[in-house]
Formats: C-alpha cells, sequence, structure tokens
C-alpha cells in the first residue's frame, strides 16, 4: 500500500506520478454506473493512458505549466482523465459545479484567467452564453470530433523541461 506521508516533504511531488502510477494498473480505478444500473470499470492503466492523451492535448493547444483550465462536467471519466492530465502537465484546474448561473461561470472565468474549458453536451449552452467577449477555448469532451481528435494522441507522456509540475 502507497503511505501518502512518505511523500509529505518531496519538492517536486506529483500526484499523477508518485501515487496512481505506483497502484497495480490491473487494478480497477474507476466504477462507473449508467442510468440503467449498468456497471462498468476503467482500470489505473485506462484511466493514466486517458490522462496522458489529454496531458499532450493540452500541450498541443498550447495549455502550458501554470495555467488555469475550468473542468465543467457531469460526473463522466474525462472529468478524471483531465484533473490527472493536469497534474502531469503542472496545470491548475478548477473544478466548476453544472449549477452556476452564466454570471457565477463567467465571473470564475474572469477570476482564475481561465485559458480553456473543457465541458459536456449538457452544459456546452450554458458555457457558451457565459462567454462572449471572452477569449477562451471551449472543449467539449463528449463530441465525437473531440473524442476522435484526442483517440489520434500519442500515449507517451513526455515532461516538458522535466521541471517539477508546480
Amino acid at each position: 500500500m502507497i503511505n501518502i506521508e512518505d511523500f509529505s516533504k518531496k519538492e517536486d511531488f506529483n500526484w499523477a506520478k508518485d501515487i496512481l502510477e505506483k497502484h497495480d494498473q490491473n487494478k480497477n480505478a474507476l466504477m462507473l454506473m449508467d442510468e440503467n444500473e449498468h456497471v462498468s470499470y476503467i482500470t489505473y492503466k485506462e484511466t493514466l493512458e486517458m490522462a496522458r492523451k489529454y496531458a499532450n492535448f493540452l500541450n498541443d493547444e498550447g495549455i502550458k505549466k501554470g495555467d488555469t483550465i475550468l473542468i465543467l462536467t457531469k460526473l463522466i471519466p474525462d472529468l478524471w482523465y483531465i484533473s490527472i492530465s493536469s497534474s502531469y502537465s503542472g496545470i491548475i484546474y478548477s473544478p466548476t459545479p453544472v449549477l452556476l448561473s452564466k454570471s457565477d461561470l463567467r465571473y470564475r472565468i474572469m477570476e482564475t484567467k481561465a485559458k480553456a474549458i473543457f465541458t459536456d453536451s449538457d452544459a456546452l449552452n450554458l458555457v457558451s452564453q457565459s462567454v462572449k467577449g471572452i477569449y477562451i477555448k471551449i472543449y467539449d469532451v463528449t463530441d465525437e470530433y473531440f473524442k476522435n481528435k484526442l483517440a489520434l494522441e500519442n500515449d507517451d507522456y513526455n515532461d516538458i523541461n522535466n521541471d517539477p509540475p508546480f
């Protein structure tokens, strides 16, 4: 078992590398249940593979270490993939409640100076209405075009200059 206290004084601690990559990669990391109560599982290996794809995507899109992104999705696997990829990349992510009003979301975008918002099809309209007049990248992670683009990304994540991610 991994003891988090072993990392408490580590200056270059990285949650994805120091904790998630150390788990048995064949064990289940996520359990999903759909509206029909069908349960499926995603292993640590699969979770980390998708997180690396997202990390490469973020890098390719010019979102770099120290930048902020917002994640405004339902509880779907992509929420976890983006969170973990942010740890890999040193990107600050702000989980954003789907119940925000347009003005609340706009305020959060402005205050965090977010470079991008990752959303789903359910919240896309709210996001689109909230960002009028603001330059920000919007990604609908449930869109087929996005999924196809992400699928083409390289699985291997390379640290930029091997800097610690903070």
